[in-house]
């Protein structure tokens, strides 16, 4: 599908590296709902409407930073996750665009 009403896609790859969480699930948010959840070494690509999201990543007591993302008809946005430095809160989680 094309033209202004096409869907956009959020494509999010979490790295395989690092020790903490290494089992445990990320809740993927867009636009304050939680949309999916992404382990270890996996990735997601999830549709969204063309325009602005805001996307961030939760674990309990850990969260990413929000990304502002624009996202056109048609086109995919990448984003990569990975283990951050902060040992809680913001930061806890590493997001960013590829």
């Amino acid at each position: 599908m094309e033209g202004k009403d096409a869907p956009g896609f959020i494509v999010l790859s979490r790295d395989r590296g690092g020790w903490r969480d290494r089992a445990r699930a990320y809740a993927v948010v867009v636009d304050g709902e939680q949309v999916a959840r992404i382990k270890r070494g996996e990735r997601v690509e999830m549709p969204v409407a063309s325009g602005r999201h805001q996307v961030m990543m939760r674990i309990n007591w850990g969260t990413s930073q929000t990304l502002d993302v624009d996202v056109r008809p048609g086109e995919l946005v990448e984003l990569a996750c990975t283990t951050g430095r902060s040992q809680i809160g913001a930061g806890y989680i590493g997001l960013s665009r590829l």
